[in-house]
């Protein structure tokens, strides 16, 4: 019997590839997502600068970013709203010039904090690759003259708080948010890395202080529980009983 030529045998192989994807209909599907999501990212970055022009206090802007959504994109912030207004509106009367965050998450988080900081404010926010193209999308909250860098890295590495302070070009941090690696040996060591960034008088802040489920929170209430002793502190929370989340502030 005859062996089948290497060109049948890849047509072959190419079509149990596309049975196990879902069949034809749902390959081209994909693919075609994959092609467009250029566009609808740009398209989704224009309508959200519109909506944020026509919002003028923080709190409709804050509505705006929560609401969000074009095309499956949005930008739903981790936190609970109350807690990020009350934290927004705390340092936003210091007009923080040079931001960190750490976790981007879907980057709402991100675009309110440029809201609430000065019109030539640096952001920088570190996080995990997470879908192409996001970035345009978050730096389009930002106001004209702010920069917004979307750092796609591992926190925990030298070479990224390396690049941190090359986007920082020399200004000290004013604040830095803490919201990524819930573990404690993880948010011990962004806190490490990053707090000598910090000026003196700045501000650190950690989210999900409030304890509750360990895949939710992980163990950042006992680290916070810890290092909370060594600062001036507040801590804004909805309810203590709510099960997570809650954001503490550490002023250096």
């Amino acid at each position: 019997m005859a062996r089948p030529s290497s060109g049948f045998t890849s047509i072959r192989n190419n079509v149990s590839a596309v049975r196990e994807e879902g069949g034809l209909p749902a390959v081209v599907s994909r693919a075609s997502k994959r092609a467009l999501a250029p566009v609808w990212i740009r398209l989704a970055a224009r309508r959200l600068e519109q909506q944020l022009r026509q919002a003028e206090a923080l709190s409709d802007q804050m509505n705006v970013v929560y609401a969000f959504t074009y095309r499956g994109l949005s930008l739903g912030p981790s936190q609970i709203a109350s807690e990020l207004m009350g934290f927004l509106e705390t340092v936003q009367p210091a007009s923080p010039r040079a931001i960190v965050e750490i976790g981007t998450g879907l980057g709402g988080t991100t675009v309110l904090l440029t809201r609430a900081a000065a019109d030539d404010a640096v952001v920088v926010s570190v996080d995990l690759p997470r879908g192409p193209g996001r970035e345009r999308l978050v730096a389009a909250g930002a106001r004209p003259s702010q920069s917004v860098h979307c750092l796609r890295a591992d926190s925990h590495a030298q070479a990224t708080r390396n690049k941190v302070e090359a986007l920082l070009r020399g200004r000290q941090v004013d604040l830095l948010f803490i919201d990524c690696d819930h573990s404690y040996e993880g948010v011990q060591s962004d806190f490490r890395i990053y707090s000598p960034l910090v000026r003196k008088g700045g501000i650190i802040a950690l989210h999900d202080i409030v304890p509750g489920l360990t895949s939710h929170v992980g163990e950042v209430p006992r680290f916070w529980a810890e290092i909370r002793q060594s600062y001036e502190s507040h801590e804004i929370v909805k309810d203590w009983g709510q099960g997570g989340a809650g954001i503490g502030l550490l002023k250096l």
